[in-house]
Parts: C-alpha cells; structure tokens; sequence
C-alpha cells in the first residue's frame, strides 16, 4: 500500500500542476487506477485543482481521489458548466458534495451571480462549508434540503464511511441511516429569481428532485446537467426512461456529455445507446453549436 501511495502523490503532483502537453493524458488512467489508494489518508489535505482554486479533500470521497490523483473531475461536464453560465446568473448544485462544481458554478456566475449548494449529510456539508470560505466565496448559499418530490422529513442512507459522496435516498446496504429535511424546490425558491442551471447528482433520486421543481422548469426554462443511472432510479422506483420521459414532456431535448462533446439522444428509445451510467444535457435551446467546443 506504501509505494501505491506514494506513486500516487508522484503522478498526482505532476498532474495538477504540469501544464497541459500531449502526452499528459497517458498517465490519467494509472492514476485513476492508483486513486483507492488514498483512503488510507484520514487527513485533510488541500490541494490546488487545474480549474486554478483550491479544495480541501481526504480519502473518503470519491471526488476528493479522483481530484488528488488528475486535478480534474467528470472535465467535460465541468468545462459545460463554464458555457452555460454567465455573469449574474443563478445556478443550482443538487447533492453538492465537496463543492466542486459549486464552486465551478460560482466562479462562472461573478460576483453578483449566486449559487445555492443542497447538500443534506452534514459531514459532506461541513467540508463543503471548508471549501466556500477556503475559496472566499461569497456569492454561495448552502443549504441542508433533500430535493425530492415532496416535503417533510426523510431517511438518507448516508453509504460506506470511505465513499462520502454515494449518500441517498435509496437504500444501501451495510449503510448508516439519517433523518434529513425533504423539501420540493418549488416550496423554497422565490419565483421571481430566475434560474439558469440546475446540476442533479444524488443517486438514484433525480427524477423524484426534478419532479419537485416542475414549477421552476416551465417558468424558467433552466439547463439541466443530470447524472443518469437506471440502475439507481430503478431502486427509487423510477428508471431512466421515465426521467428522459418527463423531462421530453416539459420540453427540453436531451444530450449526452461525451469526450467528443454533446451527443443527442432521440428520445427515450435513444437510451439503449448509452452507457449504463452518464451525464446528460437537458436544455430548451436550439442552437447550442456554441456549447459543443
């Protein structure tokens, strides 16, 4: 375990900081496979992430690993994210962990842009908490809700102590359980503050979350970054294909984020082309030529 760790400190140094080069990407993979490896630090450490701020992380999040070993997460996402906001503008992070993209988000909108970060296990919020102040945001709201369908109290399985970030509504075994607030955020938001972006990752629970904000879809239109596991809808008692149904209803047109750019996917039969957990795009524009770079 030692010298896994320690060539994981090597790579992941080189990695964070190098300047991009062609040759930089073979050593991705390695790293990624190296990554497990820092669980065995219950240390928080800081590091500076190639997007050019700083985290706090430790072994216990997937994120956190991934972010140590490469400097980057889920890169194609996060460089979306980039294009579709713009100063001023307001975004929503659901299911928030470390604060990544929140803060991603937050350096998009400027400072008089907002983000409001939903994170309901407390352990995840207070590192999320770390990383606002660290980066000296003060355009970030955090808040403890569970987005769901429906408002009121909640059991979150909180998942294994070394994978912070896979906390759900859904069941999971050998997990610890917790009571947390459930809210619609058709109850909270005030409806006279537009929203431009919404990022939902929380594990199985999405459809139940957008279902709570259809309100704030039809009135505002807003881009929807998903993630989109069947198998974890499923155990909601969704699926995928009734997320990509619902979403076709409200109006928005569905692409999958790949390494090559935006793929659109034709409605819920265009599922069967895609992997069996990814990010999508939701939007209602019609010329997103701009985001595909």
């Amino acid at each position: 375990m030692f010298w896994r760790l320690f060539l994981l400190r090597c790579i992941g140094a080189y990695l964070r900081n190098v300047p991009d080069h062609p040759g930089r990407w073979r050593l991705i993979d390695p790293a990624v496979a190296l990554a497990p490896a820092l669980r065995a630090r219950t240390q928080p450490i800081v590091i500076k992430v190639r997007d050019g701020f700083r985290l706090q992380i430790d072994g216990s999040s997937q994120t956190g690993r991934i972010l140590y070993a490469t400097g980057e997460y889920e890169s194609e996402t996060s460089r979306l994210v980039h294009r579709l906001l713009g100063p001023g503008q307001t975004m929503i992070d659901v299911g928030a962990n470390i604060c990544y993209f929140t803060v991603i988000g937050a350096r998009a909108v400027g400072p008089k842009g907002h983000v409001v970060a939903f994170e309901p296990v407390a352990a995840v919020r207070e590192r999320l908490l770390c990383n606002v102040r660290l980066n000296q945001l003060t355009n970030v709201t955090i808040r403890e809700e569970a987005l769901s369908v429906r408002s009121g109290t909640a059991v979150l399985f909180t998942g294994p102590e070394n994978d912070t970030g896979l906390a759900s509504l859904r069941p999971l075994a050998a997990s610890a359980q917790v009571n947390v607030v459930q809210a619609r955020l058709d109850d909270l938001w005030d409806s006279t503050r537009p929203i431009a972006l919404i990022k939902i990752d929380v594990e199985g629970a999405e459809l139940a979350a957008l279902q709570g904000m259809s309100e704030c879809l039809s009135r505002d239109s807003p881009d929807l970054i998903v993630e989109v596991t069947d198998e974890y809808l499923r155990a909601m008692g969704s699926s995928a294909a009734s997320l990509v149904a619902f979403l076709l209803v409200c109006g928005y047109s569905m692409f999958r984020i790949d390494a090559t750019g935006l793929v659109q996917v034709e409605g819920v039969e265009g599922l069967k082309h895609c992997p069996s957990q990814f990010n999508a795009l939701f939007t209602k524009r019609t010329d997103i030529a701009g985001l595909m770079g």
